[in-house]
């Protein structure tokens, strides 16, 4: 029989040992769930090839809280949007004389960000790609990496335009689709696929924009946000039931009467490049639902990105300013136009 100062002596071993394997284990877990980048899996069900990707993040540059302020109350259904400079959600509406230039410039600078564009040039539109480019070096972006991705059914009409320093365009080729609405409403896919391969290792925030469009004044990071929406020119100043929101409940795209706060533009939309693609995969997968069951919605993508940012709140929400009409004569309540789209044929562009 052990004596009781030899049996407390090998429990006090005992213990200490178990205590020590405990503590490396933590440690070593510790060291593994740092080490690792965050990652994140499809989390619906098997569809075509995007969902089945998975995109990894090395980790997001730090974002700085602003004052809280007080939330102002829903606007009515009857209240004009440009009266508005922050939404019900507390997410600001960006125009001109709502932010510090300099101020911004100094925040963004030194966290030396790459910001990614979108740009989808097919059929026709291979034309609009001067003009684009062109403006966007002259307006996008001063000051920041800028990498430009163009996706066209026809690389050799691409003009090649010089570029600043730390700048760079790839053109991507896509597949050719006879009907627009086909090349319309496969776009999120190709934004989601782009993302998931490539852009999520080269762009730290990405903005989605129509090729037919100019840069007329400065675009810059008074912009920046985790997921970012524009105010439709045709709808800033109408009550909110006349939206042309997907009306028909048998679309995934369906807005009920009553939901809604303003109606967003598909030309424009961005933000860090995670949510973006969290986004985008979101809206097209609405557009798969609606395809098996033989529904397109009345505006195609549009209609989509309506109906998630409805669920999804953007972070911030630029005015008119970044997404005007040039068909439309500039009103009394916007200072000046950033970015807008040009007057044009679109039946011909289309055919």
């Amino acid at each position: 029989m052990l004596r009781p100062a030899m049996r407390c002596h090998r429990l006090a071993l005992s213990l200490g040992l178990g205590l020590l394997v405990g503590t490396i284990f933590c440690a070593l877990w510790v060291y593994v769930e740092n080490w690792l980048p965050f990652s994140y899996v499809p989390y619906y069900l098997p569809c075509p090839e995007i969902f089945n990707m998975k995109l990894q993040y090395q980790g997001e540059k730090p974002f700085r809280p602003v004052a809280r302020v007080s939330a102002p109350a829903a606007p009515p259904a009857d209240r004009p949007t440009e009266l508005l400079t922050l939404t019900p959600w507390l997410a600001p509406i960006v125009s001109e004389g709502t932010f510090d230039p300099e101020l911004l410039q100094d925040m963004y600078q030194p966290l030396n960000l790459t910001i990614g564009v979108t740009a989808f040039a097919v059929g026709r539109y291979t034309g609009f790609v001067r003009h684009f480019l062109e403006s966007a070096e002259r307006f996008f972006m001063h000051g920041y990496r800028v990498c430009y991705y163009v996706f066209t059914d026809d690389p050799a009409a691409i003009p090649r335009v010089p570029l600043g320093a730390g700048r760079q365009l790839s053109v991507i080729p896509v597949q050719k689709h006879a009907r627009w609405e086909e090349v319309s409403t496969r776009r999120m896919e190709t934004i989601s696929q782009h993302i998931a391969r490539r852009a999520h290792r080269e762009v730290d925030y990405l903005f989605c924009l129509d090729v037919d469009m100019v840069f007329r004044n400065p675009w810059g990071p008074e912009t920046l946000g985790d997921l970012v929406a524009a105010i439709h020119p045709g709808y800033y100043a109408v009550p909110r039931r006349l939206f042309p929101y997907e009306r028909r409940p048998v679309s995934a795209a369906f807005v009920a009467d009553g939901e809604g706060d303003f109606y967003y533009g598909g030309a424009v939309f961005g933000g860090r490049v995670a949510r973006v693609y969290e986004f985008a995969r979101g809206c097209h997968m609405g557009i798969l639902a609606d395809k098996a069951n033989g529904v397109m919605a009345a505006w195609q993508e549009e209609s989509h990105l309506n109906r998630r940012f409805i669920s999804h709140k953007p972070s911030k929400v630029l005015s008119p300013e970044y997404l005007w009409d040039d068909r439309k004569p500039q009103p009394p309540s916007l200072k000046l136009i950033r970015f807008s789209t040009l007057d044009k044929d679109t039946a011909w562009l289309r055919s």
